[in-house]
């Protein structure tokens, strides 16, 4: 097999984290440029400054075979960093909210914050297309979870469901864009093997979404809980709730047919079952600060409801 040398912008949390522990398993070649370190292995090299200065560290990116960008926001991200075309692939990591809100501009489920993320992120797309050229591939991500979830969304659920036997769900019948980190990781891998052609923009995650109610259902299952799903329709007015709707990290990841070309269509791989995920991670701990917001204002709802 073809080893590669590879750079990750942005390696050392999460999906860029498991992305280049993957990488060296299997005896690539990789740099890794972040404010933090990871421990020390034979076949990573670490440039610890902030992406402002990467381009006094790196005079070209033409040494590398692919370049992974997990933290650029903005155009003026990438305007700096050296072109390399064509020597290079360059992979920008973008955000599934990009095709939802080009696709629906359902933009009364964003935040102003969230909006000014993905009018970023887009911008970002269409300066790295023409900087980088026909190299540039753009994956656009959906909620993503699994073990070492900086943003502990697992956490927020399996933490309700352990405490009680009743919990509060904002649309609980909706699809669901999510995905679990390995099988972001697999794909994005396999990728780099494709025969065929991957497509300049494509998507990672459940062709048709997971219903939410089905979701909570299988982590509860798994973990050995029943639990019985009260739903509140978000579109209702819901005074009392407006922090715990906040603070739930799924409603809002409604599923969208965009249209994106779906990664896994061009290097198909097989998803590792539910349940054995789910147990990998339910020794981690949970967020305590996250669930204690959320269940004071679930309690009181459900106590003056039922």
């Amino acid at each position: 097999m073809k080893k590669f040398r590879i750079l990750i912008i942005g390696g050392t949390r999460f999906i860029g984290r498991a992305l280049v522990d993957d990488l060296l398993r299997n005896g690539h070649s990789v740099t890794i440029s972040s404010r933090r370190s990871l421990k020390v292995h034979p076949n990573l090299i670490q440039i610890t400054c902030l992406r402002e200065s990467l381009q006094n560290f790196l005079e070209t990116f033409d040494e590398f075979d692919y370049i992974f960008d997990f933290n650029a926001y903005k155009q003026e991200d990438i305007f700096d960093l050296p072109k390399g075309y064509p020597e290079f692939n360059y992979y920008l990591i973008s955000s599934q909210w990009v095709s939802n809100y080009l696709n629906c501009h359902n933009v009364e489920r964003y935040t102003e914050v969230e909006l000014n993320y993905i009018i970023g992120k887009r911008s970002l797309e269409i300066a790295a297309l023409d900087r980088f050229g026909p190299k540039t591939r753009i994956i656009r991500l959906p909620v993503v979870v699994g073990s070492g979830d900086h943003h502990h969304r697992l956490d927020f659920l399996v933490g309700r469901i352990l405490k009680r036997d009743r919990i509060l769900v904002p649309n609980s019948n909706q699809l669901i864009d999510i995905e679990w980190v390995d099988d972001i990781v697999q794909t994005i891998y396999l990728s780099l093997l494709a025969v065929k052609e991957i497509p300049k923009i494509s998507r990672i995650g459940l062709k048709d979404g997971r219903i939410y109610s089905d979701f909570i259902k299988e982590i509860a299952l798994t973990i050995g809980r029943k639990v019985e799903i009260v739903d509140v329709n978000t579109n209702e007015q819901q005074s009392n709730l407006g922090d715990f709707i906040k603070a739930d990290p799924f409603w809002r990841e409604e599923y969208f047919d965009s249209g994106d070309t779906f990664l896994g269509d061009v290097v198909q791989h097989k998803e590792i079952p539910f349940n054995m995920k789910m147990k990998s991670i339910c020794s981690e701990s949970v967020n305590s600060e996250r669930f204690e917001l959320a269940s004071s204002e679930e309690e009181r709802f459900l106590n003056d409801r039922y």
